[in-house]
């Protein structure tokens, strides 16, 4: 789907390049509802062949004929001041929080994600998903920043899942499937505060009714057992990464089929770590 299209280009700097929103994994014609480019976002958008339909941010590193070329295509460009209180990321996902409750989107996240398998959605996708693909390379600061943001509860309302590289970032609240090549690492990071409760099935490590202290290493390292696991978590937001999820799928040769959540060697209590 294009959703899992890194348009980031080589070498960029900047994490944040495009936020996708679509309600489906894939819409008619193979494009999302609507494609936001993040400022400099806005040359890897055009790059991967996305027409975006907003451009926003303060416009300091986008070349000029590239926003000649959105605007032509009938892109909104949103200019902010250079010196400002958000990143441009930050711009981008209010922008599609209003694009969303403008379009009377449902807000009830919780699609799952992963690598597709080539089909069609598997009935789970209810809410308004936003996809933010961006690099993984450039500044620690806004990587950070970007990871904090994806879990804001100013975000509730959207199924959010952020592509940094081939590393997939998904802040969960409630019960979220994912779906990834058995083996696949997968970690759980308290970034949102103290008091969350973490169950998972399909995973090498099981949780159950867990608590993950922030600033503990505790969630870090688990592995898939199933094509196919779960997160649920009571409280605040609980950040899933899979740091080698695209890796994973191009060394098994293609995304198998998932399972039935909760098969497969997931017994073991023990918590991952390290």
């Amino acid at each position: 789907g294009s959703f899992a299209r890194n348009p980031t280009s080589e070498g960029s700097s900047l994490v944040p390049s495009t936020v996708v929103v679509s309600t489906a994994l894939t819409a008619p014609g193979g494009r999302p509802d609507t494609v936001i480019a993040a400022d400099a976002g806005l040359v890897a958008c055009l790059h991967a062949g996305f027409e975006p339909d907003l451009v926003v941010g303060d416009m300091d590193s986008v070349p000029s004929e590239a926003l000649e070329r959105a605007t032509a295509s009938g892109a909104r460009i949103e200019r902010h001041p250079v010196d400002k209180d958000a990143v441009d990321l930050e711009l981008a996902l209010d922008a599609a929080l209003l694009d969303a409750r403008t379009r009377g989107a449902a807000a009830t996240p919780g699609p799952a994600v992963g690598v597709p398998d080539g089909g069609a959605p598997d009935g789970r996708i209810e809410g308004e998903r936003v996809v933010v693909v961006g690099s993984a390379e450039g500044r620690i600061d806004h990587l950070v920043a970007s990871m904090a943001l994806l879990g804001s509860q100013r975000y509730a309302d959207l199924a959010v899942e952020a592509w940094f590289g081939g590393q997939l970032v998904v802040p969960v609240r409630g019960r979220r499937l994912l779906r990834a090549p058995v083996g696949t690492t997968v970690s759980l990071l308290a970034l949102h505060g103290a008091g969350s409760r973490v169950s998972t099935g399909g995973l090498r490590w099981r949780m159950d009714s867990g608590v993950i202290p922030p600033g503990s290493s505790l969630g870090v390292s688990n592995t898939f057992a199933d094509s196919e696991a779960w997160v649920d978590v009571e409280g605040p937001p609980v950040t899933v990464v899979l740091p080698d999820l695209l890796e994973q799928s191009a060394r098994t040769g293609g995304f198998p089929r998932a399972g039935t959540a909760g098969s497969g060697p997931d017994s073991d209590p023990r918590p991952p770590g390290g």
